[in-house]
């Protein structure tokens, strides 16, 4: 299990340096406005969050960057730039991707409601 945990955040880390480059990558910069802000700031969120895991492993940063996943989702129209298609589908794939690596790893913590089982006494 933490070979798995540790592939998730190793993905959430590739997410994160995405969105710190994204901006550029795809051209939204001119000038840096608020897409190009909240991938940088959520990218730099879950790269910390990411890392801080591999060293001290808990579910706090799993929680986090799920929020800060569906955070992301709905910034577009939040900061008001859906009218910037790449941006825009930037924040939603990388939002998804985001939440659905947490939510991913929150399953394979055993965390209770999240597509596990909830634990039985063996019945005599």
């Amino acid at each position: 299990m933490q070979n798995i945990n540790r592939l998730q955040d190793q993905l959430e880390i590739v997410v994160g340096l995405w969105l710190c480059i994204s901006p550029w990558a795809l051209g939204y910069t001119d000038p840096l406005q608020a897409a190009g802000w909240s991938a940088i700031v959520v990218g730099i969120g879950v790269l910390l969050f990411s890392f801080e895991d591999l060293v001290l492993p808990s579910e706090i940063e799993e929680w986090v960057e799920l929020v800060l996943g569906l955070a992301l989702m709905v910034s577009p129209w939040l900061w008001g730039y859906s009218d910037s298609m790449p941006a825009t589908l930037n924040a939603v794939i990388s939002g998804f991707l985001i939440s659905g690596i947490a939510v991913w790893a929150l399953k394979h913590l055993g965390f209770p409601g999240i597509g596990s089982e909830p634990h039985q006494p063996n019945p005599r």
